[in-house]
């Protein structure tokens, strides 16, 4: 199905050929305000290739990352083009950011100080864990 550039999805508040050409999120202040309080193992910046192949790269090769997809709201958007244009629901995963356009990896007792004070805007989309199997990518 053909999509026009001032076309309004559903869940949306702006056309979606202006919503796709936002400008991104700049990360290099958080990341800032993160490190200054807190030690940090890894950065994942989500872009092409979304969570499933980005987050899987910042670890070693023994560790997994398991995330939680009920832990935040994925923006309208996505789940519009995914009806839209019946993506199947692995592929929305592998090509959009889902809403998380960076990923901070960070000992657990550092994000949980970080999370408690609420004042960076951080949220827990998950936990890095030991490998078990062949999957660096837990999708729960």
């Amino acid at each position: 199905r053909e999509l026009e550039y001032d076309a309004v999805l559903p869940g949306t508040d702006a056309p979606v050929g202006e919503l796709l050409l936002r400008v991104h999120a700049c990360y290099l202040e958080p990341v800032r305000r993160v490190r200054a309080r807190a030690e940090l193992h890894a950065l994942a910046h989500i872009t092409g290739g979304g969570i499933v192949e980005n987050l899987p790269r910042v670890l070693p090769e023994h560790l997994s990352a398991r995330v939680e997809r009920e832990r935040w709201q994925v923006p309208p958007l996505f789940r519009a083009l995914q009806e839209l244009g019946q993506i199947p629901e692995e592929e929305l995963w592998r090509s959009f950011n889902m809403g998380v356009g960076m990923i901070c990896v960070l000992p657990r007792d550092s994000a949980e100080t970080l999370l408690s004070t609420g004042d960076l805007g951080l949220f827990q989309i998950g936990e890095v864990v030991e490998r078990t199997g062949p999957d660096r990518l837990l999708l729960r």
